[in-house]
């Protein structure tokens, strides 16, 4: 019976919520009942159950919830309860975005975000400013992603990410929790959660035409996979497809180069493997801790890059569109007990100007690694992520 429902529910019951669920208006007069007078935590339950019919008696109780803990925020059921009031509710969450306690503002963007509104998040982000990191070879550095306001109320990092076709925006994926699939403007403005769910995601990439392909996983007694394709420049729902990302990439691949977003864990750059610049001039390999540069048409090689100290390893080695600078990450033995903890290896994200051989180094923050990096396909931008993603600009 409702009356026992409610019982239950008072008793943190689960399986109570989905028969009220089920139950429909039946329902909603005890509901309103425990929102009154039951305990904090049937009390939100209640709302929850109660925004099905965008109760004007549960909506307090609903932003009240703002204070949670953003984790335990996203899996609790309040976004989806808030996102049923529709425009009503979005002043309030307008303003609770002001509010000086971190857990509402990020709470109240997270909201925003998943209503399809991230536009409305857009009036205050404005563009990091650089730092200038390199003088010699005119590189300023800004931070894209820019999560680390978020960490004072919990701890995102950015697992990956993969440009646009265009460069235009970028498409990365969360630690924290489900993550979802997040959508950003290359400048850092224009966040926003294209999956509109937090269920975590696996492989991703983009079409030609900008659209977005990704494995999603969604929790039925067990997770599950499904391929979707969304559109973000166009808020265009989510669709489900058939097959998986590496069968598209493989057939896109035939047409020309498709990349897959992936974490740098297990990439071990090849020793003597020649990779060849997009003009096809130049080349490099690595020996040893050594990074040599050959030409086209000729034979021996110079040292172009050598890394400090022994045992050391290279990662993915990149060229830039004009075919001047090379971007590689290595690790060496780490210098530090704090580093050691993390593997006992230091790691770098290194860039080499092919023609003036001067090269300009970024160590990776303890405990933490580049896990992408990526040029732009226009302008002289190398992106690459560790906790945030981050964008050096190149003056020369």
């Amino acid at each position: 019976s409702p009356l026992e429902l409610l019982e239950r529910l008072e008793q943190d019951d689960r399986a109570a919520e989905t028969s009220l669920h089920d139950t429909g208006r039946a329902a909603e007069p005890g509901l309103l009942k425990v929102l009154r007078g039951g305990s904090p935590a049937a009390s939100l339950k209640a709302a929850v159950l109660l925004s099905r019919w965008q109760a004007p008696e549960a909506l307090p109780r609903l932003l009240e919830a703002l204070k949670s803990d953003p984790g335990h925020f996203r899996y609790s059921g309040v976004p989806y309860a808030l996102d049923a009031y529709g425009e009503a509710v979005i002043p309030k969450l307008l303003k609770a975005m002001e509010d000086p306690d971190a857990r509402v503002s990020a709470n109240a963007k997270e909201v925003l975000k998943r209503m399809g509104r991230g536009e409305l998040l857009q009036k205050k982000a404005k563009p990091a400013k650089g730092e200038i990191l390199s003088r010699k070879l005119g590189i300023t550095r800004r931070n894209v992603t820019n999560l680390s306001a978020d960490r004072k109320a919990y701890n995102p990092i950015v697992m990956t990410f993969l440009l646009s076709p265009d460069g235009a925006r970028l498409a990365y994926t969360v630690s924290y929790g489900g993550s979802g699939l997040w959508v950003i403007r290359g400048d850092g403005t224009g966040n926003a959660l294209v999956t509109r769910d937090i269920n975590p995601v696996g492989d991703f990439a983009w079409s030609r035409d900008g659209l977005l392909l990704f494995d999603e996983y969604k929790e039925r007694g067990g997770y599950t996979d499904q391929l979707c394709l969304a559109d973000p420049a166009n808020a265009a729902p989510t669709k489900k497809v058939k097959g998986n990302v590496f069968e598209w990439a493989k057939e896109e691949r035939k047409r020309g180069p498709v990349e897959v977003a992936e974490d740098l864990d297990d990439w071990p750059r090849e020793t003597g493997k020649r990779i060849h610049s997009p003009d096809g001039a130049r080349y490099v390999f690595t020996e040893g801790g050594v990074l040599l540069l050959g030409y086209r048409g000729k034979t021996g090689s110079e040292a172009l890059y050598r890394v400090p100290g022994r045992d050391a390893k290279f990662w993915k080695i990149v060229w830039s569109p004009d075919s001047r600078t090379v971007a590689f990450a290595y690790s060496a033995i780490a210098g530090n007990l704090g580093m050691a903890m993390w593997g006992g290896r230091d790691q770098y994200l290194c860039v080499v100007d092919a023609v003036s051989k001067a090269d300009e180094k970024i160590q990776a923050p303890a405990g933490l690694h580049f896990r992408n990096y990526q040029w732009a396909p226009k302008g002289k931008k190398l992106y690459y992520s560790t906790d945030d993603v981050f964008v050096l600009e190149f003056a020369k």
